[in-house]
C-alpha cells in the first residue's frame, strides 16, 4: 500500500510540470527527495496471540466451532485464519 503523502508529493510533482501529467523523471526525482529526510520512520511492532483459541489444524478448528475468518493458533504457535466455509 503506498501511503497517501507519498501520493501526494506525486501529484505535486506533476502539477508543477503544467502539464498534469506525470513523467517517470517526476516520480524518480521524488524518490531522490525522500532518500535520508522526509522518509517516515518505519517501527516494527511484535504482536502477542497468546489469548488465541489453539487447534491442531483446520479441520480441528471447524470441529471447534471456530467460524470462518476467525484466527487460531496452530501447535507450533503459527496464527492461521480459518477459511471461510463455501
Amino acid at each position: 500500500m503506498i501511503p497517501n503523502w507519498l501520493i501526494e508529493m506525486w501529484i505535486t510533482k506533476a502539477n508543477s510540470s503544467g502539464t498534469d501529467v506525470m513523467r517517470w523523471s517526476d516520480f524518480l526525482e521524488v524518490l531522490d527527495q525522500l532518500k535520508g529526510n522526509n522518509a517516515v520512520d518505519y517501527t516494527e511492532n511484535p504482536m502477542a496471540f497468546s489469548d488465541l483459541p489453539e487447534y491442531a489444524d483446520e479441520a480441528a478448528a471447524t470441529t471447534g466451532g471456530l467460524a470462518g475468518g476467525e484466527f487460531y493458533r496452530d501447535e507450533d504457535g503459527i496464527v492461521r485464519q480459518k477459511l471461510p466455509d463455501l
